[in-house]
């Protein structure tokens, strides 16, 4: 309870939401908005707001309300606070499914299969299957041969219509997202040699993001399909 009056009653009481379903809640600055003709907003006509484009996104409605408000209420002052809040309840993400395998490139395969399995038990298409294997064939063969690990994890799960892919290894920093792009303007002869297959993942994944953490390089690779 934010703002409670004092001698007010409360009451408690609990709402389930699935995936999918969204929360919209307001102050009374928002029905109580007074047009030029005193005439109040109202609940009828949030609802109608709401129900415009009811698939929208949080931040989608939020902006499809303020602007019904201020297109009813015109040139007259505001005399209230007019606060909205809007979220949405996703699916929770499955845990990744791990693998630990030593840094050798004979290893390379075992990661392969063991991400398309889980790939194929999601039915990701198989033009998503192939960009995350050209993704796990750079990131994987880059630790082995640059990275001076002695052990390289592996992580694979699901979060909505998305693949999570994490690579975790104990080798020396480095952060891959920071690597300059090749320009890709130039023949391959006047090119600088590397990056080209970091550039490659980076611009097939939907997200690339890395972190050093407990002494671990962790790199997360995400890729909607």
């Amino acid at each position: 309870m934010l703002a409670g009056m004092e001698d007010a009653r409360y009451r408690q009481y609990e709402l389930t939401l699935n995936p999918g379903d969204q929360l919209f809640v307001y102050t009374d600055g928002v029905t109580e908005a007074t047009n030029a003709a005193q005439q109040l907003y109202g609940t009828d006509r949030l609802i109608a707001a709401l129900n415009k484009q009811p698939a929208s996104s949080p931040n989608e409605t939020l902006a499809q309300v303020k602007a019904d408000i201020d297109a009813f209420v015109g040139s007259a002052p505001q005399f209230d606070d007019i606060t909205m809040l809007s979220f949405e309840m996703r699916s929770i993400p499955e845990p990744l499914k791990r693998l630990e395998v030593a840094p050798t490139l004979e290893n390379q395969q075992l990661v392969t299969d063991f991400v398309e399995e889980q790939l194929g038990e999601h039915d990701v298409p198989f033009k998503v299957i192939t960009q995350i294997n050209i993704a796990i064939d750079e990131i994987f063969s880059n630790i082995v041969n640059y990275g001076g690990a002695s052990r390289i994890a592996i992580g694979c799960g699901f979060k909505d219509n998305q693949v999570v892919l994490e690579f975790e290894d104990d080798g020396k920093p480095y952060d891959p997202t920071k690597t300059p792009e090749p320009d890709i303007s130039l023949d391959a002869e006047e090119r600088d040699i590397g990056g080209l297959g970091i550039f490659i993942v980076r611009k097939t994944m939907d997200g690339f993001n890395y972190m050093y953490k407990n002494g671990n390089n962790v790199l997360t690779l995400e890729k909607n399909f």
